[in-house]
């Protein structure tokens, strides 16, 4: 068969397959909404898995235009989050019983003590009408962080800034939004136009960590502020879209809620501020491992400290995976067909990560304990940093070399209307 033809076939359903995947995962948490049926229900669950595993799998074939690398990108992370959530209600939920089930916390009332204004939660029932269950759907199959589109609600698994973020109003939502996303396109703007403009050397695997040791530390740095800034564009847009289609503010929480550079450990960073997107994702699919190194009572077999790592290290090897599926989404050129499935970069930048936090809680933990509050806290940041540019060239390598800056993701470039201005003066 014609190798276009094939193209072709696949591009036609990533169009339909993120629809069709979708309705059919919100079918599978319907049903999980009906506990007087849990034991036949999830094995209905279990058989709309198998064709909507498959159906959502075509979002992981590549393209043939790469005029618009960014657009499959997205489409690649939306199907792989679809995928995800299959298995996480239908192949995870068929061995856990209905209290596993997500609820709603809502806020009951706002108590102040010493700390400032503390909102108290309530746990909600699961919904037992039509209606509620069709929210209860909706709500929990577009919830990537725990966040709900009903005022003053959350999941009960959203992180604390996710469950806390209440704007006084919608004035001063969009007054701080608007200015970050100018901000924030602007800076993405200038990255985006330097480092789809260099030179890659995209004929070896490693183009960043064969450059001097300075110019990778520079790249490692651009490429984490890009990181940054492109995560938070793209909820941006859909924030500020939403909100003002009379979604409530609290509904729509930035996705980093806090200085990113105040980090004082490896931990925190991945735990409480890096982005929490794949977060639920990872977790979920990391409960096979944690049920497998359990006893049948519920002891664990090893040390907490043992368990802790072991799941870290699923949870990065899946995270690993999904990236790996993102790489794969940009088809190759003629300078990059070197590359095989498996891009080896990324999987030791990710499979790196439990070995430093196993060093920081088992070495430098101890090791920092007792130096003055700011001596320890210097240390920590210095050691922080340190390894995450060290492990960092390695993501560049496999994010570079896949080709994501092959083409500008962004229509309208102030920096290349300057520049033109400029050469035309």
């Amino acid at each position: 068969m014609d190798i276009s033809m094939v193209s072709k076939v696949f591009q036609m359903s990533l169009r339909t397959s993120v629809p069709l995947t979708s309705s059919l995962v919100a079918i599978c948490i319907f049903t999980t909404t009906f506990p007087q049926y849990i034991t036949s229900l999830r094995w209905i669950r279990l058989g709309l898995a198998i064709p909507t595993l498959l159906i959502a799998s075509a979002v992981a074939y590549p393209p043939d235009d790469l005029s618009k690398p960014g657009f499959y990108v997205q489409a690649v992370i939306g199907g792989a989050y679809l995928i995800v959530r299959v298995v996480d209600v239908c192949l995870i939920g068929f061995w856990e019983g209905q209290e596993a089930c997500p609820r709603w916390l809502m806020v009951k009332e706002k108590m102040e003590d010493k700390d400032g204004v503390r909102p108290e939660y309530v746990l909600l029932p699961m919904p037992t009408t039509l209606q509620g269950r069709l929210a209860y759907t909706v709500d929990n199959l577009f919830s990537m962080r725990g966040a709900s589109s009903f005022k003053n609600c959350s999941w009960d698994w959203a992180t604390k800034s996710v469950r806390e973020y209440h704007p006084a109003s919608q004035t001063e939502f969009f007054g701080k939004e608007v200015k970050r996303f100018v901000l924030v396109y602007l800076a993405m703007d200038v990255l985006e136009y330097f480092l789809c403009n260099y030179p890659w050397n995209l004929r070896v695997p490693n183009p960043v960590t064969s450059l001097p040791a300075f110019q990778q530390i520079a790249f490692t740095l651009l490429l984490f502020c890009f990181s940054y800034l492109g995560t938070s564009f793209g909820l941006l847009v859909l924030n500020l879209t939403f909100v003002a289609l009379g979604l409530p503010p609290s509904s729509c929480p930035p996705l980093y809620p806090s200085n990113i550079l105040t980090t004082k450990s490896l931990a925190e960073y991945w735990s409480l501020k890096w982005h929490s997107m794949f977060r639920r994702m990872f977790e979920r699919c990391s409960l096979p491992v944690v049920w497998m190194l359990k006893r049948t009572d519920g002891t664990p077999y090893l040390s907490n400290r043992t368990t802790n790592f072991i799941r870290a290290f699923a949870i990065f090897a899946v995270s690993a995976i999904l990236h790996i599926t993102i790489g794969n989404s940009i088809p190759r050129t003629t300078e990059n067909a070197h590359l095989g499935i498996i891009e080896p970069s990324q999987v030791h930048f990710f499979l790196a990560q439990p070995f430093g936090l196993l060093f920081e809680v088992s070495v430098l933990k101890p090791m920092t304990d007792g130096l003055p509050v700011a001596w320890k806290g210097w240390v920590r940041r210095v050691w922080l940093w340190s390894w995450m540019i060290w492990t960092g060239r390695w993501f560049c390598d496999g994010w570079i070399v896949c080709g994501h800056f092959g083409a500008r993701a962004l229509d309208f470039s102030p920096i290349e209307l300057f520049l033109a201005g400029k050469k035309s003066t």
